[in-house]
């Protein structure tokens, strides 16, 4: 994966993330969905291009990381993660 890539990949994957901003139930479960819409949206991209061969393992990888730190930057999840994973494991009364 080269940097354009990586690029167009971020902005769609931040463009969706910041039309799902407005549903209700986002905030809970936005941390595991960047994760989620990140590696689909690097895996496609792989397919597309019939690149999903053992040796770009390791370029995917750092792709995903890039593109969910990105995604979770504009999203503002880097600060609010650890708030957020408390939230989810709370136990339900």
């Amino acid at each position: 994966m080269n940097g354009e890539a990586i690029i167009g990949i971020s902005a769609a994957v931040v463009g969706l993330m910041q039309l799902l901003k407005t549903a209700p139930w986002i905030k809970r479960y936005a941390l595991i969905l960047i994760f989620l819409v990140s590696a689909l949206a690097v895996g496609l991209w792989g397919w597309s291009e019939e690149a999903l061969v053992r040796a770009t393992a390791f370029q995917f990888f750092a792709g995903w990381i890039a593109v969910s730190t990105s995604a979770a930057g504009v999203f503002g999840l880097v600060r609010s993660a650890p708030e957020q994973l408390a939230e989810f494991r709370k136990p339900k009364v």
